[in-house]
């Protein structure tokens, strides 16, 4: 059971992650609730990414903070499977 609810933790916020990759590449104004819903959630996350990539490849045009984020989920959550 508590497998369960942990996987399903770590499932919601990868695809909270994916949406709002997706979602960015949209105009600004689309679905401004659902964008700002979604940044509200996953910018907790995807911060310590940003400032990661900025320090290494600064001015670079593509955000890879969600690709590093959901690598670091992937871990993480086997790490916490492994010590259960």
């Amino acid at each position: 059971m508590l497998y369960r609810v942990i996987n399903l933790l770590f499932d919601i916020i990868r695809y909270a992650i994916i949406a709002e990759a997706i979602l960015s590449f949209l105009p600004m104004g689309t679905l401004r609730e659902i964008r700002s819903f979604l940044n509200a959630f996953t910018e907790p996350i995807l911060s310590p990414f940003r400032r990661i990539q900025e320090r290494f490849s600064s001015g670079m045009m593509i955000d890879f903070s969600p690709l590093l984020a959901l690598l670091a989920l992937s871990f993480l959550e086997g790490l916490i499977f492994q010590l259960l």
